[in-house]
């Protein structure tokens, strides 16, 4: 990691990301905000998101109105984060009721949010 200034240059060389802030991601101002925006809409449109971590999504099981379960989509491997819609979580199953097998809105990686 490294400060760089308006033309590029580097000013000022941080070295590796470590501690708290390892597996950090830079993203450009314009990026972080399309983020946001993409983010934020999902949300207006979809009234149950949740965003997860994907150790959370990972861990996570995830099942219909009859109890059954739902197969996770595959997530790319640089996958750091997932938009889901869920009706609900059990804490004590610590499942999410989900109402169709669509329920990945989002996932973010190191490039930023994508489709799925």
């Amino acid at each position: 990691y490294a400060e760089i200034d308006q033309q590029g240059n580097m000013v000022n060389p941080l070295g590796e990301a470590t501690g708290p802030l390892e597996g950090a991601v830079i993203l450009s101002a314009t990026e972080y905000r399309e983020t946001q925006t993409l983010q934020t809409n999902l949300q207006n449109l979809y009234a149950n998101t949740v965003l997860l971590r994907i150790d959370s999504f990972n861990e996570t099981t995830f099942v219909d109105y009859s109890k059954t379960l739902v197969k996770k989509p595959i997530v790319a491997s640089n996958t750091q984060s997932v938009l889901i819609r869920a009706v609900s979580f059990d804490d004590a199953a610590g499942q999410y009721l989900v109402d169709s097998t669509d329920f990945v809105l989002l996932t973010s990686d190191t490039l930023g949010w994508s489709n799925s």
